[in-house]
């Protein structure tokens, strides 16, 4: 009699699974199928000459500017303001890729799943498109971590193309810290146990360190000698 209760017991644990995972499968596809037809963000490159023109009417030296990026994390889109007069400059596209992305994941059953985890627990019912950023010293490039697409890439502010894209391990990505000197950038992977440091130029992994459970916050020391984690 306790073996037979054991083996319902165990049966009804498995049929939950599988309609708990059917159910999820199902909400993922849906979501990121209405996620594909939606229409992409439609918002234009920053001009390298407005950016001169901005920096010369403010009395600055040409070359880089002191501006704010203010990542608009659910519609995946970045604005660019001035630092002195609060005037937006432009927006850019942080998920110039969306449709490419999603479409990878719409086809991997994990992922699925952990795609639309994300997007209801942690994103509150939100993709989250843009988490942390830095731009590069020159002004060239916004380093960019992604978290529902689990990568970091450098969007080019000039063209609005992405210059390198790097895939973290796991499924998020999370925060990020820029070196002193502006060559290395280190970025949480929350699912991975893993912080990555890549090289800002390339994209290039150029080394990792093991964290506990859901790593997060990085800083590195003044020197750049330390991250602390």
């Amino acid at each position: 009699m306790f073996l037979r209760w054991v083996l319902r017991a165990f049966a009804l644990l498995v049929f939950g699974l599988i309609v708990f995972l059917g159910l999820g499968q199902y909400a993922a596809l849906k979501t990121i199928d209405a996620n594909l037809e939606e229409a992409p963000n439609h918002v234009a490159p920053i001009d390298p000459m407005g950016l001169k023109k901005i920096a010369e009417q403010a009395g600055v030296v040409q070359g880089p500017q002191p501006v704010v990026f203010v990542g608009n994390n659910w519609q995946g889109t970045i604005t660019v303001i001035d630092s002195r007069t609060f005037e937006v400059i432009g927006v850019l596209d942080g998920i110039p890729d969306k449709k490419e992305r999603l479409k990878e994941i719409r086809e991997r059953f994990v992922q699925r799943l952990m795609f639309y985890g994300i997007r209801e627990l942690v994103g509150e019912g939100h993709n989250q498109y843009v988490d942390d950023m830095y731009s590069s010293l020159d002004g060239q490039r916004l380093i960019i971590s992604r978290p529902s697409f689990a990568d970091v890439v450098a969007v080019n502010i000039s063209t609005g193309r992405i210059d390198w894209r790097f895939p973290v391990a796991g499924f998020r990505s999370d925060h990020m810290a820029l070196s002193p000197d502006g060559r290395q950038v280190a970025v949480s992977a929350s699912t991975g146990n893993v912080v990555h440091v890549l090289d800002v130029e390339s994209g290039q992994e150029v080394g990792r360190f093991p964290t506990g459970d859901s790593p997060h916050e990085n800083v590195y020391s003044k020197d750049g000698s330390k991250i602390f984690h």
